[in-house]
């Protein structure tokens, strides 16, 4: 119960969700396309209306998505300077690990200072 609440049940694919929702619309719409030689014909023809809408919807959704990513996929590769950046980031990080090594060396050095004070004043 506790999973549930705090929404941990699992993650879905979206892939798998997608597939599912092709293979669903696939299905209406053949069956769609027999009932219509029954009569009364009016959900026969919602039903293909709805599959054909729905197809049409998800080849333009998919073209529109891969055009993005395409165009996204050229503009990375053009542009040096996200290269540059990740380069000056690393830079930066190991300026700031060295400044941090000899931050923590400097403290180390104070407290053996402070310990051989006190060492020295206990001893008079």
């Amino acid at each position: 119960m506790n999973d549930i609440a705090n929404n941990n049940v699992g993650e879905s694919s979206g892939l798998g969700i997608t597939v599912f929702g092709w293979i669903m619309t696939s299905v209406g719409l053949i069956l769609s396309a027999i009932a219509m030689r029954n009569k009364p014909r009016g959900l026969a023809i919602s039903g293909l209306v709805i599959s054909f809408v729905s197809i049409v919807c998800g080849i333009i959704i998919f073209a529109a998505t891969a055009a993005l990513f395409t165009e996204v996929a050229k503009e990375v590769a053009k542009d040096e300077s996200l290269v540059d950046i990740t380069k000056q980031v690393e830079k930066d990080l190991i300026e700031l690990e060295q400044s941090f090594e000899s931050l923590v060396d400097y403290g180390n050095s104070s407290v053996k200072i402070e310990n051989s004070a006190e060492t020295d004043i206990d001893s008079l």
